[in-house]
């Protein structure tokens, strides 16, 4: 009889189809709010016994204790399960851990409840929740000041998982509020500073996938970058991120193949598709003819670097590819670029060589992901227009072009 009554007990108690306790999420839920509370009072004289403990800390506000922290990492490593999400749900604690990130001064403790957030927004009630809360969705892009990397890149996660639940209304929450708030302006001027400043690759890499997504999924943002100006130091900051990606490639010889496709080649194309984006309709935007010549160098010196490391056994190293001729071709299109990769002759002909023999393995379509994915034609045909100019250059204008084999 006593085993039956825990047995219905455990039931009750237990979050859905899993094993985990709501009694032990809402403790920690609870635990979370007094900690927020006591940062925000700065004032333990009335903390009964219990609350002390997560009291004790506040002379110094950079941490938070071990215990508290094991317990709320495992309730984010929980926030990825859908009936826990429900149940986070029901105890409104997006509430709480929006407040907990804005107020906390405690960088650890803020990863933590934004990476919980970030989970959460997987969840469509949750993401709505949250870009109905116009105030808090700009205080999340003011904090790209931030200067820690954890933070930032959990912080980016939830940016990144917003737009792709609704890019169209949170894009116009940044825009519509241009005007009065200079939010735009300042989220540009935050994401070069940070683009100068990171030496850290992974967040190289998450910052390249956010403005990826910005301009892809958002061409007014695109457009309102473009007409920002500036376009020479953004793309000079671009080619320097990249850089340092491929010489992390180059030094780390002991990834296996896959995770090179994975990771870097990933970002790789997030670099060419970006300064594609960027140079979009740059004659009608009235970009100047020896801006383009500025910027020309930086991109050949990328373009000439990453040939080492591009491997056409791969769709998205050949699709990284593809966008780099283009991007190639945009400024052959607005400035003499004769002779500018003749130097690089032996290099070209054995790409072309891997070209042809990897590209009748290829898939019709697959993606790097949803906001860069090409077909195999497209990319057919930028690599080919490339070569065919490549190849006039090098003849001296001569009729010359490549067939590609049908």
């Amino acid at each position: 009889m006593m085993d039956d009554e825990n047995n219905v007990v455990d039931a009750i108690d237990t979050i859905g189809e899993t094993i985990f306790s709501k009694q032990w999420l809402i403790q920690r839920l609870i635990k979370l709010m007094k900690i927020v509370a006591s940062e925000t009072s700065n004032n333990v004289e009335n903390a009964d016994e219990d609350d002390v403990e997560l009291c004790q800390d506040l002379g110094n506000h950079r941490e938070i204790d071990e215990f508290i922290e094991q317990d709320l990492c495992i309730l984010w490593d929980m926030s990825s399960n859908v009936d826990v999400q429900e149940c986070l749900i029901e105890h409104k604690a997006e509430k709480l851990l929006s407040m907990a990130v804005l107020q906390t001064e405690k960088p650890r403790l803020a990863e933590i409840c934004i990476g919980i957030l970030a989970n959460l927004c997987h969840n469509e009630q949750i993401s709505n929740s949250i870009l109905s809360e116009k105030e808090f969705c700009l205080n999340i892009l003011s904090l790209l000041s931030s200067s820690d990397v954890p933070f930032l890149l959990q912080l980016i996660r939830l940016i990144n998982t917003i737009l792709h639940r609704n890019h169209r209304q949170f894009s116009e929450i940044i825009l519509e509020t241009n005007e009065n708030l200079g939010t735009e302006k300042r989220l540009f001027q935050d994401l070069q500073f940070l683009f100068e400043n990171c030496l850290n690759i992974d967040l190289l890499r998450a910052l390249f996938h956010l403005v990826n997504d910005l301009l892809y999924l958002s061409p007014q943002i695109a457009k309102s970058w473009r007409d920002n100006g500036g376009l020479f130091d953004w793309i000079k900051t671009f080619c320097d991120a990249c850089n340092l990606i491929i010489d992390d490639l180059e030094d780390d010889n002991d990834l296996d193949g896959e995770h090179l496709e994975s990771d870097n080649h990933r970002y790789y194309h997030y670099f060419w598709f970006i300064v594609e984006n960027l140079l979009d309709d740059c004659e009608s935007i009235g970009v100047e003819t020896e801006t383009m010549r500025n910027i020309f160098p930086y991109i050949k010196k990328l373009f000439l670097k990453s040939l080492a490391i591009i491997h056409f056994e791969t769709f998205n190293s050949l699709s990284s590819f593809s966008a780099a001729c283009e991007v190639i071709l945009k400024f052959k299109h607005q400035i003499d670029l004769r002779n500018e990769l003749l130097d690089t002759d032996q290099t070209l002909i054995k790409i072309y060589g891997r070209f042809l023999r990897s590209r009748e393995i290829l898939p019709e379509k697959q993606s790097i992901d949803t906001a860069t994915e090409r077909s195999t034609q497209e990319i057919k045909i930028n690599i080919e227009e490339f070569f065919n100019w490549w190849l006039e250059d090098r003849k001296d204008g001569k009729e010359t072009s490549i067939i590609f084999p049908t």
